[in-house]
Order: C-alpha cells, then sequence, then structure tokens
C-alpha cells in the first residue's frame, strides 16, 4: 500500500511538469521591456513642451538723479537755502522734460524732523509739485515773511492718522514764475511750525539774481540776447568790436507770463539796428494763446511748437549760444524764437 502511494504521488508530480512546459509553449510573446521615464525627465520634458521665451524685465528708470547745489541754483533763479542749523542730505533734480522746467529737491534734517524742500521755475501758479498724495485734515492761507518782501502768500496743510501726521506748506512768487513746497513727516508734530521753517529758508537777499531789478517789457519792439549761461559775468562789458554783451542765463514761462533774466538788446524793428542794450534785468513779458513759438535754422524752416515744448528747449538751450528773440506788439509778445 505504501508503495503504491509513493508511485501515484511520482505521477502527479509528473503530470503538473508537463502540464507547465506545455502553458510555456503556448503563451504570446512577451513584447519587449521598455524604458521606464524617471520624474525628474518627465518634468524636464513639460517643462521644455510649455516654456516660452522669458521676455526681458524692463524697470522704469528714475527720474531723479543726484547734483550740486551749485545745479540746483542754475536751474532756478531764486531757489531757498537751508535753515541754520539744518544738517542737508542731498540735492537732487528731475531734469526737464515733457516741456517743464527741471524740478528741484532738497532734503535735510532740522531738530530731528526730516524735511523735502522743492522748486521748479516755469510751473503753473496752482501746480501742485510736492508730490504729496494726502486727504489734508486742515489747510489754512498764511503770508510768508522775507519772501515777496513779507508779502508772499501761501497755504500749511496737515494731514493726521494714528500714529502719523504730515506738514505740507506750498507757496508760488508769481514776479520769477516759480513754485515751491515743503513737506515734513513725523509720528508727532504737535507744537511744530512749519511757516517759521519756510521763512528760515529765504535766501534771496543773499542771491544776486533776487536783487534784479524788473523790467516790464510792455513796449513795441523787437529783444533779443545770446543763451549762455556761463558767460553772464561778460554782462556791462564790451567785445573785442567795443559792442556790448547780451546774455541770457535763466528764464521761467506761465500760461500768461514769460520772464527772463539777462542782458537784452532793444531795436524797433526787426530790419532796424540794436537801439539800446539793457542791463542784467528781469524782463518780465507778457503772452497770450495768440503768442507764436519757433525754433529757426533748421533745413525745414521755421519748426513751431507749443509753449510747452519751446520751454523745454529754452531750458536745454541755455548754454547754447542760440540767439533768442521776442517780438513785442501791442504790450503782448507775438513772436518768441530761438535761432541757430
Amino acid at each position: 500500500m505504501k508503495k503504491k502511494m509513493i508511485a501515484l504521488m511520482m505521477a502527479s508530480l509528473v503530470a503538473m511538469q508537463l502540464t507547465a512546459c506545455g502553458s510555456a509553449q503556448t503563451a504570446p510573446a512577451a513584447e519587449p521591456a521598455q524604458a521606464v521615464e524617471t520624474p525628474a525627465q518627465a518634468v524636464e520634458e513639460v517643462t521644455e513642451a510649455v516654456a516660452e521665451p522669458a521676455e526681458e524685465t524692463v524697470g522704469l528708470a528714475n527720474p531723479w538723479r543726484d547734483c550740486t547745489e551749485e545745479e540746483a541754483n542754475a536751474a532756478c533763479a531764486r531757489l531757498f537755502k537751508a535753515p541754520e542749523d539744518a544738517v542737508v542730505n542731498g540735492w537732487r533734480m528731475m531734469d526737464a522734460q515733457n516741456g517743464e522746467s527741471p524740478l528741484v529737491e532738497m532734503d535735510f534734517r532740522l531738530n530731528g524732523v526730516d524735511f523735502t524742500a522743492r522748486a521748479q521755475q516755469g510751473a503753473a501758479e496752482d501746480a501742485d509739485i510736492s508730490g504729496m498724495n494726502y486727504e489734508w485734515t486742515v489747510t489754512n492761507d498764511v503770508t510768508f515773511a522775507n519772501w515777496g518782501e513779507g508779502n508772499m502768500q501761501g497755504t500749511v496743510s496737515r494731514n493726521i492718522a494714528d500714529d502719523w501726521t504730515v506738514d505740507l506748506a506750498t507757496w508760488y512768487d508769481v514776479e520769477v514764475g516759480i513754485a515751491y513746497s515743503l513737506s515734513a513727516e513725523a509720528a508727532d508734530l504737535e507744537g511744530f511750525d512749519i511757516q517759521a521753517v519756510v521763512e528760515a529758508m529765504y535766501a534771496g537777499a543773499e542771491e544776486e539774481v533776487s536783487e534784479l531789478p524788473v523790467e516790464e517789457e510792455t513796449a513795441d519792439g523787437v529783444l533779443g540776447g545770446y543763451l549762455l549761461a556761463s558767460d553772464k559775468d561778460k554782462i556791462g562789458t564790451t567785445d573785442e568790436n567795443g559792442l556790448l554783451y547780451t546774455v541770457i542765463y535763466a528764464g521761467a514761462f506761465g500760461d500768461t507770463f514769460m520772464n527772463v533774466s539777462g542782458s537784452m538788446s532793444y531795436k524797433n524793428s526787426p530790419d532796424q539796428d540794436t537801439v539800446s542794450v539793457s542791463d542784467d534785468v528781469l524782463h518780465a513779458f507778457v503772452i497770450d494763446e495768440n503768442t507764436q513759438f519757433q525754433m529757426l535754422g533748421g533745413e525745414d524752416g521755421p519748426e513751431e511748437v507749443t509753449l510747452e515744448e519751446f520751454c523745454e528747449n529754452f531750458n536745454n538751450c541755455l548754454e547754447s549760444g542760440l540767439y533768442f528773440e521776442a517780438t513785442v506788439s501791442g504790450g503782448v509778445c507775438t513772436l518768441v524764437t530761438i535761432a541757430s
């Protein structure tokens, strides 16, 4: 019996082996193995598929540049000064653009408070050059001492927040067409008097230009001079031919006025010889919407420009030696030109 059991077991084992062999012979051939893509390769391929050429990032150019106090004074005929005991942190300038004159800025610190003072010659009387965009809690009309012989009108404003206070003073010198602002910010400005700081910034009495006599140019005729600020010291002297120098070194423009500082020649009509040459004065002209502004000397003849464009050209040409001329008729400038 034992031998029969062993025989049956042996037979079963052989049958299982034969079945296994048959299955191996009839099964379909396995497909060739394919390479398995790693996660890193997959990410790389997807990135390459969807990536677009990177655009060059172009930042906005800073319109401000550092400048010297001398440059600031050259850009503004009647500039302020730092109050006594103030520490000046620097001067900056936004050069002439879009028909506007350069904007001058002085940063200083006084009694623990930081200040920013700005001035722009030729700005409109209602222009806001301060850059302070606040809802003002209070605004008062004031009269600044020293400025304008003690009769300078202006405003003083204050914004009061939970933990911060901002003060702003603004004023405008109509005589030379210059807008001014002074701002201060601090956690607490209680008892602070920004009006007194403005009055301490007046430098006119110490600046030669502030003492210029004003000549109201309302008589009919033609006035002219060379745009050459570096020759300012030659005013009142003669050249090798014995002729008095005519030099223009500063100017300011508004909607109804044009102020030109320097020495100018005068003649009754364009084809007449010079009748007289002025001293160093501020020539105050009247302009209106009919005044024409032209650039002369180009190949295509006179180029008509706007007041804003002419103002920009004027400031850019103050060291050019080009000739500036204004024609007055009926008390108003009818034609203003710059010629090569």
